[in-house]
């Protein structure tokens, strides 16, 4: 039993959980009997129990009486994390997680993010804290990013019910703050591409900012801005320059002149980049990360793709062979896209196992009805069959629906599942991975605005809940020296990846692999040493048979044959020396006879 000041260490940790307590001094983490102490000053001085465990009660439940209790047990009941076990740890690496600036931060998230998002970088107590901190650094931002975002989509909505309920044009203050928010998003991926090369330099710069999702977004930013700024300039600049009233009649589209009503696919573009855009911004958040991007990591992994890229061929291999046939319904006509037409029957077969016979064959449905008197009779059948092409539908129809349908898409289902099960027993790791890309723009920006505009700092200071901590303000921290260390105590369940089945066999694998490694190296020893045994016997055996004196086999030995010859008195043994690559003595020749 461990006793004092660290008599915490035989207790259990109790806390909430999904959270971190860092601190310097061991009181700062209590046992479980401290906390029953300290809430004695919540209840009156009065003994303290396991149901005063929990903060007391706000004023106004208490008054509210039964209502205001149901209240608070269904708050608790929503808001409240369990209580846990926590594990607490001990490290020196003070430095990397206090008093840490955003150059500094940029550059450990940078060489976290190289290592790769299956690489485990961030599934170590100290790398993950310090993806936490500098993500309380941005987060200020990141907030202020998606409010923006979301208060541009509700615009682009106020567009189109205006249109929709008062069939007039867009009023100028609309279009102006459309206009503002399209630009500054262009604005800002541009900026992040000039600061990533003010950064890491031109080469640099370029390889760090060309990933898929960086070109994307900037892409994506460029193409918005310019739809959305054609179709609000347009206008204006169709009644001002030409004097012409537009004209918003929703319900005919043919006769309105506004431009959103000409052209409303590139109004359609310009929304659905940016609710892709605030998506997956979204999937930084907590509850978002580490439920929806190990499903989308494994739509997007190797097995993954190849299966798709393999059901594609499919797909296309059975929409050609079903457009070789001469049906009419599938000929080129007036205002209409034969080719969109006849896919849209085949992909609905093959991806969503909707069989419509009729359809594919190209006959339509009839209906002969006859009256007699005030009743209606009359019998439903369909077009007669085509002889030259009803038998190809069949056997169409009777592989695809089996073979694709029904076997390959729940294949495909298998695949992407087992990805998913992968992918969510790292969870922690791929949703740090994404986010510090986020984390490195964010704090590129972060960094670059500290340096033209101080007073900044004061902000996010003030706002310490949603932006940096407190405790990192202007070194108040130099008494985390590194010879003090910290201690650390989580919920490592949540906090930490653990290892999963396919891990725990890859680590045992690399384990016998390196052993075998091991024996195999020894074994090839072993042979060599007994072949040098060998040939070292053999040797002496023909020494023997000359009569000559053998060296010993020790150590001794080799001293012996490095030595001058021994005289006997019958004859001379002649000069050696030991070759200590064979073992063996080597004859340099025989002296004379004294």
């Amino acid at each position: 039993m461990v006793r004092g000041e660290w008599r915490w260490l035989s207790a259990a940790k109790i806390e909430k959980a999904y959270s971190v307590h860092i601190s310097r001094t061991l009181r700062e983490f209590p046992t479980y009997d401290d906390r029953l102490t300290d809430i004695k000053v919540f209840t009156n001085n009065e003994p303290a129990s396991l149901d005063a465990w929990q903060k007391p009660k706000p004023a106004y439940i208490r008054k509210l009486g039964a209502l205001g209790e149901n209240f608070h047990n269904i708050k608790a009941y929503l808001t409240d994390a369990p209580k846990v076990t926590h594990k607490v740890h001990w490290t020196t690496a003070t430095r990397l997680l206090f008093d840490v600036d955003a150059h500094t931060h940029l550059r450990m998230v940078k060489a976290l993010v190289i290592c790769g998002d299956s690489s485990e970088s961030f599934n170590t107590l100290v790398s993950r804290l310090i993806s936490t901190k500098a993500w309380d650094k941005v987060s200020l931002l990141y907030n202020a990013c998606v409010v923006q975002d979301m208060v541009f989509l509700i615009l682009c909505g106020v567009i189109t019910s205006y249109i929709v309920f008062s069939d007039a044009n867009v009023p100028a203050c609309v279009r102006f703050a459309v206009m503002g928010f399209s630009i500054r998003g262009v604005l800002i991926a541009g900026m992040d591409l000039v600061l990533q090369l003010c950064v890491y330099g031109v080469k640099a710069g370029l390889n760090h900012y060309f990933t898929f999702w960086n070109v994307w977004t900037l892409f994506s930013e460029f193409v918005s801005s310019y739809c959305l700024c054609y179709l609000m300039i347009s206008d204006v600049y169709t009644e001002k320059v030409h004097g012409e009233k537009t004209i918003c009649n929703y319900n005919n589209p043919d006769q309105a002149t506004c431009a959103f009503l000409q052209r409303p696919v590139m109004f359609f573009i310009a929304v659905s980049n940016k609710w892709i855009s605030l998506t997956f911004q979204m999937m930084c958040s907590d509850a978002l990360g580490r439920t929806v991007l190990p499903a989308f990591y494994a739509v997007m992994t190797k097995d993954s793709m190849q299966f798709l890229q393999f059901l594609f061929v499919v797909v296309m291999a059975s929409y050609h062979s079903y457009w070789s046939l001469p049906i009419p319904e599938n000929m080129p006509t007036l205002n209409r896209t034969d080719i969109t037409f006849s896919f849209i029957k085949l992909f609905k077969m093959d991806i969503l196992g909707d069989v419509d016979m009729l359809g594919l064959e190209g006959r339509k449905e009839t209906m002969d009805i006859t009256k007699e008197g005030t009743t209606f009779e009359g019998t439903m059948g369909a077009e007669p069959e085509s002889q030259r092409y009803h038998d190809a539908i069949i056997i169409l129809v009777g592989v695809l629906a089996a073979g694709v349908s029904i076997l390959l898409m729940n294949v495909a289902i298998g695949v992407v599942s087992e990805a998913y099960t992968y992918n969510k027993s790292n969870a922690n790791q791929i949703w740090c991975h994404y986010r510090s890309g986020y984390t490195i723009r964010m704090l590129l920006r972060h960094k670059f605005w500290d340096e033209r505009c101080p007073w900044l700092k004061e902000i996010r200071w003030f706002f310490s809940g949603a932006g940096e901590a407190k405790e990192d303000r202007g070194g108040q921290n130099a008494k985390y020296q590194e010879k003090y260390g910290i201690f650390i105590g989580c919920h490592e369940p949540w906090f930490l990846d653990a290892n999963d089945t396919k891990e725990a066999l890859i680590e045992i694998i690399s384990h016998e692999k390196a052993l075998e490694k091991k024996m195999s190296s020894l074994r090839l020893n072993l042979s060599q040493l007994i072949q040098d045994r060998t040939n070292l016997q053999k040797e002496n055996e023909q020494l023997k048979q000359t009569g000559l004196q053998t060296p010993r086999e020790d150590p001794a030995g080799e001293a012996a044959c490095e030595t001058n010859a021994v005289r006997t008195p019958d004859n001379a043994v002649p000069k050696s020396t030991w070759n200590k690559a064979k073992g063996i003595a080597v004859m340099k020749g025989w002296p004379r006879k004294s």
